[in-house]
């Protein structure tokens, strides 16, 4: 299995994993506390996001400093 399989695979297993658990929560809290959820799943993977992108920018960062030394 290639490595964008497996991310492939692994993103789809996350994202099921993520709407299950929402849809079981949906069912035993009130409408205004899913929506703040929800808020903070949307939040949360926006920050996972700039994280990834800052820490992509690091280590390219850190590969081109060894380049030019």
């Amino acid at each position: 299995m290639s490595k964008g399989e497996f991310l492939s695979r692994e993103m789809a297993r996350t994202r099921d994993a993520v709407y299950g658990t929402m849809a079981w929560i949906e069912e035993r809290v009130t409408p205004d506390v899913y929506e703040k959820m929800l808020a903070v799943c949307e939040q949360s993977v926006r920050f996972g996001v700039m994280k990834a992108i800052t820490n992509s920018e690091r280590f390219r960062d850190g590969i081109e400093e060894e380049l030019d030394d």
